[in-house]
């Protein structure tokens, strides 16, 4: 993973911000941001009470690498909907990036690449070069607590954190125009190869 380091605020990726550790079961934990990631260091943290943040220099290969993976223009709307409509990430975020309170989702894809945000960078970004001891995936997240465990003796207990209490719309439903998919599709392009995705 390269060093994340976000335009707008000076210590908001400061070192093991996005990586966790538990060394009596040798779990290493690689974060994705709008990939269940507050949700997933909450779990972990119930079940493993040496559990906390890490510095990924340490890992060799005794440790159990795993992260939390999304389909990326599921993950893209869901940035959208977080910086415009969650009013502390309206005054954080979008008013700093953009210059505006408010925002169209064709403003956001022909924006959002102009700075850096840790929240919406691919998710290849946040994981080593070597391949990750297993991966979840953000659709069938139950299930793969349940593979979890039999990997390692480790029991997450589900916990859904910021549930958006309003049912949202497909992702696809926000993309409109083929070029706004050709865009999302070039940025992400390592995470659509790598984990199998497709619009």
């Amino acid at each position: 993973m390269r060093r994340i380091k976000c335009d707008l605020v000076k210590k908001c990726c400061e070192k093991g911000k996005f990586t966790r550790v538990s060394e009596s079961k040798k779990l290493f934990f690689y974060e994705t941001p709008k990939c269940a990631s507050s949700s997933m260091k909450k779990m972990l943290h119930d079940a493993l009470p040496d559990y906390k943040h890490g510095d990924p220099s340490n890992v060799d290969d005794s440790y159990f690498t795993f992260s939390v993976v999304r389909n990326p223009f599921d993950r893209f709307v869901s940035n959208y909907h977080m910086i415009t409509t969650t009013p502390h990430r309206i005054q954080n975020i979008l008013k700093p990036m953009f210059g505006k309170s408010t925002l169209t989702f064709e403003e956001f894809v022909e924006n959002f690449d102009k700075k850096v945000n840790h929240h919406w960078l691919p998710m290849t970004e946040f994981h080593p070069e070597k391949d990750l001891s297993f991966v979840f995936r953000f659709e069938h997240l139950k299930e793969d607590m349940k593979k979890f465990k039999e990997l390692t003796g480790v029991e997450l207990k589900h916990i859904h954190m910021n549930r958006c209490r309003k049912p949202k719309p497909h992702y696809r439903d926000f993309f409109k125009k083929q070029e706004w998919i050709d865009k999302v599709s070039q940025y992400y392009a390592k995470d659509l190869e790598k984990f199998g995705y497709s619009f």
